[in-house]
């Protein structure tokens, strides 16, 4: 009894062919085959964009072209560019105080009031004593001219009076001159003195203290301080910087300034003198800058966050800080390609605390993943 079993043949049977006529491959080239198709998808699928990546909060920011800034921190002050404290050139006693602590005075305006009785009555002598010396000049210019008619005569006469007369009412004339110009220069100090009770603002400025009220006496010699008046539409920034920076800033070097408790916000100036001097015990170096303040957003006093532009690049590709990771092999950002993210390896130039300068690996306009802070 013969027993065929499926998938089997008889030794001798003769081999039946695929469909088609083709004979099966023999196992060694069939292994060469698979081997090769494996090696074919593995570099099709690097050679693919990565697979998309879970990304947590954060939003997609294009690099771009623009200045990029390297900025050193500092701490100052702004203080008044001015400040005085304003006393009368005469004594006497206060009668008005026209501004109180927080006005705003302009340049010359009345800020205190003297009482004048005094400074009227000296006026009216010194007006009085011109006006004497000017009837005693016009009576020795009469005499003058008398003596001078007796005394020279034609050619060949002799004077009617001595020479001595003559000399006498030329000396008269002259001392009632001098006795004229006297007193005026006398009116005019009693004039300036009389002035000088209406104590006026040298600058436009903020009255900062008042020292007295009307009915206090107040003294020429020594003077004695009635209000202190500070200029604070334009404020002096003064902050310090360690001496390394003393090759890396100049006058002119631009900076940026904030002030808590301020509205004004960040704003922009540049250092407009560097004092000649190292601090020996903290070796730094004072710098200053003047600062608009015609609003009077800042207060003399207020602390002050300053940043000096250290460095600057003109026209560097820049991305957000917050793109770059740094991994084993150096920095990497997550590139949007077809909607899918991509790690990829960039150079990077200058870094600051917001921005980073792009050298390779990123072209203008491709976006990159910045994940959301905190």
């Amino acid at each position: 009894m013969c027993i065929s079993t499926p998938g089997l043949r008889a030794r001798g049977a003769p081999r039946r062919s695929l469909a088609g006529g083709r004979r099966p491959l023999a196992l060694p080239t069939a292994r060469l085959i698979a081997a090769a198709m494996l090696a074919l998808g593995l570099l099709a699928g690097w050679g693919a964009p990565a697979r998309a990546q879970a990304l947590g909060p954060g939003e997609w920011v294009a690099a771009a072209q623009g200045k990029l800034e390297q900025l050193f921190p500092a701490v100052g002050t702004f203080l008044a560019r001015q400040t005085v404290r304003v006393g009368a050139q005469v004594s006497g006693r206060v009668g008005r105080v026209l501004v109180d602590v927080g006005d705003r005075v302009k340049a010359h305006q009345e800020l205190v009031r003297l009482e004048p009785e005094f400074f009227e009555i000296e006026l009216a002598q010194r007006k009085a004593g011109l006006q004497q010396a000017q009837v005693a000049l016009r009576e020795a210019e009469r005499n003058l001219e008398r003596m001078r008619g007796l005394y020279e005569k034609p050619a060949g006469e002799a004077p009617s009076v001595p020479r001595k007369l003559f000399d006498d009412a030329q000396a008269a004339h002259d001392l009632a001159l001098a006795r004229v110009a006297e007193a005026s220069f006398a009116l005019k100090y009693s004039e300036q003195r009389f002035a000088e009770t209406r104590v006026r603002a040298p600058f436009a400025a903020v009255v900062t203290r008042r020292m007295v009220d009307p009915g206090e006496a107040v003294t020429a010699a020594p003077i004695m301080p009635l209000l202190e008046l500070q200029e604070v539409q334009t404020l002096r920034l003064e902050f310090a910087l360690p001496q390394e920076m003393l090759a890396r800033v100049r006058v002119g070097t631009p900076l940026y300034f904030d002030v808590a408790g301020a509205s004004a916000g960040r704003a922009a100036a540049r250092i407009g003198l560097i004092f000649p001097v190292i601090d020996p015990a903290t070796r730094t170096f004072r710098c200053q800058a003047l600062i608009d303040n015609g609003r009077l957003a800042y207060k003399p006093g207020m602390l002050v966050r300053v940043q000096v532009v250290e460095r600057e690049i003109g026209d560097a590709l820049v991305v957000p800080r917050g793109a770059l990771a740094e991994g084993e092999q150096g920095w990497q950002v997550q590139v949007n390609q077809g909607g899918k993210a991509a790690s990829r390896r960039v150079q990077v130039g200058l870094l600051t605390e917001q921005s980073a300068e792009i050298k390779s690996g990123l072209r203008p306009g491709e976006r990159v993943w910045v994940p959301a802070q905190g």
